[in-house]
């Protein structure tokens, strides 16, 4: 027998004769909203007293380091120094900057102390701030502890890190031929970190190879040094009861962790508690109410959300018709599913337009790397034909139609064995015509062969380093190497595709401009900014490109087995 509607409207008057009952709730959401911004907050100023800290402390390093390295590189003082000069003219020399650093040090906070050696490092000259930084003592330490290191220094900047009566000081170093210049740093106030805080908190300092050098009985019971170690610049964590935060000095190669005890009264306060109280007490009126709303009203708007929540992950089409005596909540139903209905043929024609406007963007990408490979070989059977090249003319025009046939392919997606084919092709087209020394290797691993790529995705590269890149010494062979791995992670398996050469690298304002994804207008970067938009087309985010310099230009590419779900190179990718 079919159930007999009810209107919504008529219960209601029932319901509003315990009208409190909304307050009750009113009152119970704004206690938990109340407890979470709380704790929200809570959690927000601890982690920012210690970030603060940390980042001031980076900050001040960094800013030393730039004085003490614009010192050795500028100040005429210092250069003097470093050269070969009576022992009077040393002194001068020595007195003035001694001078300058002093001032400079009174004027900024983030110099604690400086030493010069001079007079091919025999004599040394030091001062420190105040003693509320080094004090004499603890100078003469580092500069004795310093001194042997100095003679050995072979690097512009070089960083040491030195434990005195208690104190951590950072030492930065530079040294050029017959002097050096150290600034000094003094890690301190971290007990202040925590002083601010709505609760007391502990705070120990800990090297990177797991020394504790402040905190230790805290780093040991909280096992402080294992967390941290697989740690990047950044932690965050409750455990044992306590609130656990660390931030990384990178130049000082020391975690900053401050450890919070969690506790009731650091979730609530007494305000908070009262009300908390006060609700549960209240709830306890309404439980013969809740039985009805769950039976007549919460039931059937839960098995409307739950079919909401399946349409949103695709796990059905059509909404199903629910055990509803309401009659606003079967009208609701019935509203909801034609919604669906009419939404699920918009997805089919939305879905359809958004593939063949990524297609046609991928084509016009891809149709912008033709041209270049086609005008210099133009270019190259002009001068054969001017030089009278007959077989030359004839070869070169059987290489550049094999160039053009796999560059007017229709796939955007190609297997690596034939990108890397076509790319041998190109530099053995360029050894002929060009008259360069040029040597290409491949190390792929065997199962990359059949790994689906995007068409050019190699070529690029080895097409700029054959164009721009210019050997240290002239006559000098270029030198490319391509490689090719199986890289297997927790997310899935990837290509990773690396293409090097031996010469200049990328200048650095490339570099900014490639990682940051900006192009200009020169020819290298947009073939590489071509590569990038492609890939994101492709495979979303999902892919990765880094470039960077390390004894020539190096492009890494990582790949996923195929493009992004729905994307236009899906299909091709998929059927290689």
């Amino acid at each position: 027998m079919k159930k007999r509607a009810l209107s919504m409207n008529r219960t209601m008057g029932l319901i509003l004769t315990v009208g409190y009952t909304a307050l009750l709730v009113l009152l119970l959401i704004i206690s938990l909203y109340w407890i979470s911004n709380t704790q929200y907050e809570v959690e927000k100023a601890e982690a920012e007293a210690l970030s603060g800290y940390v980042e001031r402390v980076s900050d001040e390093m960094s800013m030393l380091e730039r004085h003490v390295y614009d010192t050795y590189a500028t100040n005429r003082d210092f250069l003097a120094l470093s050269g070969l000069q009576s022992y009077t003219r040393n002194y001068e020399d020595a007195y003035y900057l001694r001078e300058a650093m002093t001032s400079k040090m009174f004027l900024e906070e983030y110099i604690h102390g400086f030493a010069i050696f001079y007079d091919r490092l025999s004599k040394v000259w030091y001062r420190t701030k105040d003693d509320s930084y080094l004090t004499n003592d603890q100078i003469r330490q580092v500069v004795g502890a310093i001194r042997p290191n100095v003679q050995s220094i072979v690097r512009q900047r070089i960083w040491e890190r030195l434990t005195v009566d208690g104190e951590t000081i950072m030492v930065v170093t530079c040294r050029r031929d017959n002097a050096a210049i150290s600034g000094m740093y003094c890690i301190k106030g971290t007990d202040g970190i925590a002083s601010t805080l709505r609760r007391p908190g502990q705070v120990a300092v800990i090297t990177d190879e797991g020394e504790a050098l402040r905190g230790g009985e805290l780093a040991e019971r909280l096992s402080l040094a294992e967390r941290l170690s697989g740690a990047t610049g950044a932690y965050a964590e409750k455990s044992g009861g306590y609130r656990i935060y660390a931030r990384r000095i990178p130049q000082a190669q020391l975690w900053i962790a401050l450890a919070v005890k969690v506790d009731l009264w650091s979730l609530l306060n007494a305000w908070q508690v009262g009300l908390l109280l006060l609700t549960l007490v209240s709830v306890v009126a309404v439980v013969m109410l809740y039985v009805f709303f769950r039976q007549e009203f919460l039931r059937p708007t839960r098995q409307l959300t739950q079919a909401m929540e399946q349409l949103r992950r695709g796990e059905i089409s059509e909404v199903p018709i629910l055990d509803a005596r309401f009659t606003e909540m079967q009208n609701v139903n019935r509203t909801l599913a034609r919604m669906v209905s009419e939404i699920e043929s918009q997805k089919v024609t939305i879905y359809e337009e958004i593939i063949e406007r990524q297609k046609a963007e991928m084509q016009y990408l891809q149709l912008q790397l033709r041209p270049h490979f086609y005008l210099n070989g133009l270019k190259t059977i002009n001068a054969l034909a001017i030089n009278g090249d007959t077989e030359g003319i004839q070869s070169m025009v059987y290489a550049v139609s094999d160039h053009l046939r796999y560059l007017f392919r229709e796939n955007q997606m190609v297997r690596l064995s034939e990108e890397l084919e076509f790319v041998q092709n190109y530099v053995s087209l360029q050894k002929q015509t060009a008259g360069r020394n040029i040597r290409l290797d491949i190390d792929a691993a065997p199962e990359a062969g059949e790994w689906p790529v995007p068409i050019l995705c190699v070529q690029t590269f080895v097409e700029n380093s054959v164009k721009y890149a210019r050997t240290a010494v002239s006559g000098a062979p270029l030198a490319m190497t391509v490689r090719a791995d199986i890289l297997s992670t927790e997310e899935g398996r990837y290509l990773d595709l690396i293409i090097s050469d031996n010469c200049q690298g990328y200048s650095e304002e490339a570099l900014l401009s490639v990682n940051s994804g900006r192009f200009g207008d020169d020819g290298r970067a947009v073939g590489i900014g071509n590569i990038l938009r492609r890939c994101r087309l492709l495979y979303g985010d999902r892919a990765e490109l880094r470039f960077y310099n390390e004894g020539g230009a190096v492009s890494e590419l990582v790949l996923p087995i195929k493009a992004e779900d729905g994307g236009s190179g899906d299909k091709e990718a998929e059927g290689k």
